[in-house]
């Protein structure tokens, strides 16, 4: 089957190949994640080489994304300032280099109760000064950036989402203990700035991996979570989620999903270092990391210390044990990520458009990838 654009409607839909009977094409579209879709999120930013080898072994392995084959986004934990800014210009350099698609920032505006596997060294208040330095260094490769809604000027003028969305990045609201009122605020504070720019990024606020990172929902102290559902049903953010059977359960995505829809959803792996490598030991900026199992947690505690699944991991898991339409999945984990980056040339299999294409068979296994039209070997 093939993933086209129908006329009608504009969205993506599958027509069968008769020749091809036991054979998917569907579009690649690298989101890290946050989300999206596949993570490079550790490698030093003085020395380029395990980038490029990773974004190559990525490609050749055909399971090409918060944060990259967008061609990726870059995924960047919470650190100082300092090498916040170094990694900014080695990041935008790689971009320029066309080997990402854009920068996603994790921090360090988050909340210290909810910073999962972030070093809370690192964590500040928000500083939108800091902000558009590197907006500014990351020269509009810069995508989105994680931020609780319930520090000081997390939103409202003078504001770090003042300052990402006029630059042309996403505020991306998460690792949060806020409560419903100031997630309710922020978000309807990023639709309103975003109504007064002009910006070909979303235009829509993200959702850091709904669950993951965050107060849960209960009947009497809500937290975000409700509000974060709610303004995605109203087509305010788009949440992600990482559908890898380890962060959120298969039948509370397909849940989100039904609730929500599809236009309202996007898949992330939050990938790390150790993502399709095997169980071992790992760094995820300055903490160290042990895999086992598939599963990456911090070597002291026990917190998810993100993802170790590849984005076509995330659609098998979703339409096999969630339930969702194969066609709906891979519309969460591809065209949702081009969407989200403003990017027309990608996403779907449509005359004019990139040819970035995986190849699968019937339970979802890689058989070969091209990129550009061409197949890598």
């Amino acid at each position: 089957m093939v993933l086209l654009r129908s006329k009608a409607n504009s969205l993506p839909v599958y027509v069968p190949l008769q020749t091809m009977k036991e054979i998917f094409l569907l579009p690649v579209i690298q989101p890290s994640f946050p989300g999206w879709l596949m993570s490079i999120a550790t490698v030093a930013a003085a020395n380029l080489s395990p980038t490029q080898q990773l974004v190559k072994r990525q490609w050749l392995r055909s399971w090409n994304i918060v944060a990259m084959v967008r061609p990726a986004w870059l995924l960047r934990v919470t650190a100082d300032a300092d090498t916040l800014k170094a990694r900014a210009r080695t990041l935008a350099s790689l971009a320029k280099q066309g080997e990402l698609a854009g920068i996603h920032f994790e921090g360090p505006f988050v909340s210290h109760a909810r910073c999962g596997a972030q070093d809370p060294t690192y964590i500040v208040d928000p500083d939108p000064d800091l902000t558009r330095e590197l907006i500014e260094l990351c020269e509009g490769y810069a995508l989105s950036m994680t931020l609780a809604p319930e520090k000081p000027r997390a939103y409202g003028e003078g504001s770090v989402a003042e300052a990402l969305i006029d630059g042309g990045a996403l505020p991306s609201w998460g690792h949060t203990d806020s409560t419903s009122v100031y997630a309710r605020e922020a978000l309807e504070y990023s639709r309103l700035r975003f109504a007064q720019s002009n910006t070909s990024r979303g235009p829509r606020a993200t959702i850091t991996h709904l669950f993951n990172g965050m107060r849960p929902l209960h009947h009497r102290d809500t937290g975000p979570i409700a509000e974060f559902l709610s303004d995605a049903a109203r087509g305010g953010a788009v949440a992600e989620l990482i559908c890898d059977n380890v962060h959120v359960d298969p039948l509370l995505v397909r849940d989100v999903y039904e609730l929500v829809g599809r236009d309202h959803v996007v898949f992330i792996t939050d990938a790390m270092a150790a993502a399709g490598m095997p169980d071992g030991a790992y760094t995820l900026g300055p903490q160290d990391v042990v895999v086992r199992d598939g599963i990456a947690r911090l070597a002291q505690g026990e917190s998810i210390a993100g993802g170790t699944a590849h984005l076509l991991d995330c659609v098998r898991v979703a339409s096999t044990l969630g339930g969702i339409p194969l066609i709906d999945a891979v519309y969460m984990a591809s065209v949702q990520g081009a969407t989200i980056l403003g990017d027309e040339r990608i996403g779907c299999l449509e005359a004019g458009k990139f040819a970035d294409v995986v190849e699968v068979d019937s339970a979802l296994n890689v058989r070969r990838v091209l990129r550009r039209g061409t197949v890598v070997e």
